[in-house]
C-alpha cells in the first residue's frame, strides 16, 4: 500500500503591474508528477524568484534562477534538504554570474525564495528581499528576513523598524543571486508544520505593498482556497498602487502526514553515518519498536558478541583445570549455562526516527524576528474567526468570482 504525504494545496499568481511594460518574477510550483520515493527522499519544492537588472536582464536572471534550482535541487540523491537547497541556489548564482559577464549584462541578477515540505517539516531558503511568511492560528509569522541595507542597519540597532518602513532607500539590496562569484544563502531549521496551516511566498511587489493586517486577511478569509488567496494579495498589491511586478504563492496544508519511520531511519542513515565498523541499521520492525520475524533482540555488535563467546570459552576451561586438580570434589557441577546475550541497546542514533512534531509548536527559526499580526475583531480589516469572513476591510477590492481551489500536491 503507497505510503501517503503530506497532502498541499496550491495556487500561485503573478502579474506585470501598473507600470511596468514587462514582468522580471518568475515561479516554480512541485512537480505533481513526482513518484513517491522522490516526495520522501527531496519533498517538494516551490520558488518565488524577483529579477534586477533592466530591460529583459532581470527577467533573464529569474528565469535561470527558478531553472536551475528546480533541476539541481530535483537531482539531489542524499536526502538532506538544507544541503540540496544550498548546492542548488549556489549553482544558480554562478550560472546568473557567469552569463552576466559573458552576455554583456553586468549587473543581472535575482532575489529568491524557496520552500520545500517534506514529511510534516518546513524548509526555507532565501537570498534578497523576497519573503516567506505562515499563517497559523490567525496570527502572521514573518519567517525570512530581508537582506537590505535599510534592514541591515536595523539589525545594528542604527534605525528603528518605524523608520525603516518608509525608508527611501529600503529596497537597495544586500545580496542577490549572480550579483558576486559567491553568495551567503540563508536557510532556517525546519519549521514543524501543522493541519490548517499557510505558507504564503512572494516578491517584494506584495510584501511591499501590502501591510501586514491586509496579508492575513487575505489568507485567512481564503484559507482553504489558496487560488483565491493568491489573486486576491495580487489584488491587494494593484490597489496600493502596483508599480512593481508582483508574485504569490500560496500553500494551504490540508493535511500534515510524518515521514514513516522507516524512512526517517533511511535517511537519518545516509545523513549522520556512524564512524566505521558500527553495526548495522536495525531492521524495519525493530526500528518502529518491534521484532522482525526471526530476528535476535539487537545486541551491541559483532564484538561484543565475539567477545562473549571467547569468556565463555575460557570459563569452561578452567572449570575443567578445577576438575583435574581438584579430584576429591563431591560436589556436583552445573552445566555450563547458554551465552548471555548482552543488555538490549538503545536503537544507534543513525536509525532513530524523527519523532512527530509537538502539536504545540510554534515555528521560531533561529535568529529569525518573527513579525505576527493577531487577527482580532478590532483590526482594520477585521477577520471572523470562524470559517466565514462576515466583514470586507474598507478599500480592500472585492474577491473575485470563486474558482476551483489550488492544485493538490
Amino acid at each position: 500500500m503507497p505510503v501517503k504525504n503530506t497532502q498541499v494545496r496550491a495556487g500561485h499568481s503573478s502579474d506585470v503591474g501598473r507600470t511596468r511594460d514587462h514582468n522580471e518574477d518568475a515561479w516554480f510550483c512541485a512537480d505533481p508528477s513526482l513518484d513517491e520515493p522522490a516526495r520522501h527522499l527531496r519533498g517538494r519544492l516551490w520558488v518565488v524568484a524577483d529579477g534586477m537588472g533592466g530591460h529583459a536582464a532581470g527577467e533573464v536572471a529569474s528565469r535561470i534562477a527558478i531553472e536551475t534550482i528546480a533541476r539541481e535541487y530535483q537531482a539531489s540523491r542524499d536526502g538532506d534538504v538544507q544541503a540540496g537547497l544550498q548546492q542548488a541556489l549556489q549553482q544558480a548564482n554562478a550560472e546568473i554570474y557567469r552569463q552576466a559577464h559573458t552576455q554583456g549584462q553586468a549587473g543581472m541578477g535575482t532575489t529568491v525564495v524557496c520552500a520545500v515540505v517534506r514529511g510534516a517539516e518546513l524548509y526555507l531558503a532565501h537570498v534578497g528581499d523576497s519573503r516567506a511568511y505562515l499563517l497559523r492560528d490567525g496570527t502572521l509569522h514573518l519567517l525570512t528576513q530581508d537582506h537590505t541595507l535599510v534592514n541591515e542597519q536595523v539589525r545594528h540597532g542604527l534605525l528603528t523598524p518605524e523608520e525603516a518602513s518608509d525608508h527611501p532607500q529600503r529596497h537597495i539590496l544586500s545580496r542577490a543571486l549572480g550579483a558576486r562569484p559567491e553568495v551567503a544563502v540563508e536557510i532556517g531549521s525546519p519549521i514543524p508544520l501543522r493541519s490548517g496551516d499557510t505558507v504564503m511566498l512572494c516578491s517584494d511587489g506584495v510584501s511591499g505593498y501590502v501591510d501586514d493586517p491586509q496579508i492575513a486577511y487575505a489568507l485567512h478569509a481564503n484559507r482553504d482556497d489558496p487560488q483565491t488567496a493568491a489573486d486576491t494579495l495580487i489584488q491587494l498589491a494593484d490597489a496600493a498602487g502596483g508599480h512593481d511586478n508582483a508574485t504569490a504563492i500560496v500553500l494551504w496544508i490540508e493535511k500534515v502526514v510524518p515521514l514513516p519511520r522507516s524512512v526517517e531511519a533511511a535517511l537519518a542513515t545516509v545523513l549522520a553515518p556512524g564512524p566505521a565498523g558500527e553495526i548495522e541499521p536495525l531492521p524495519e520492525a525493530a526500528a518502529r519498536g518491534g521484532r522482525a520475524r526471526g530476528c535476535r533482540r539487537p545486541g551491541t555488535g559483532l564484538a561484543l558478541l565475539l567477545g562473549g563467546l571467547a569468556g565463555l570459552a575460557a570459563g569452561v576451561a578452567l572449570t575443567l583445570l578445577a576438575l583435574s586438580l581438584l579430584p576429591g570434589l563431591q560436589a556436583k557441577l552445573a552445566p555450563p549455562g547458554p551465552a548471555v546475550m548482552p543488555e538490549e541497546s538503545s536503537v544507534p542514533a543513525a536509525a532513530v526516527a524523527t519523532e512527530t512534531p509537538s502539536p504545540t509548536a510554534t515555528p521560531s527559526p533561529s535568529a529569525t524576528p518573527s513579525a505576527t499580526v493577531t487577527l482580532s475583531p478590532t483590526a482594520t480589516r477585521t477577520a471572523s474567526p470562524s470559517a466565514t469572513v462576515t466583514a470586507s476591510p474598507e478599500g480592500t477590492p472585492e474577491s473575485p468570482p470563486h474558482r476551483p481551489v489550488g492544485r493538490a500536491f
